[in-house]
């Protein structure tokens, strides 16, 4: 499962089940977690940040 997240500064990137230890993303809103996204050429990053929403799950 992957979810599309928004952090408190309004970035919105990715987090994967597989590094939640079963839990839902959910279960984090209000803490600092680190999200995937891409940056403005394309390449991929990590950020770190404080969880607000939970804006989407998907399978793949």
């Amino acid at each position: 499962m992957i979810y599309t997240v928004l952090l408190a500064d309004d970035t919105v990137g990715t987090i994967h089940s597989d590094t939640l230890d079963g839990q839902h993303a959910s279960d984090f809103i209000g803490e600092v977690v680190n999200v995937h996204l891409h940056d403005e050429n394309g390449n991929s990053i990590q950020k770190q940040g404080r969880l607000v929403e939970v804006l989407e799950e998907s399978e793949y």
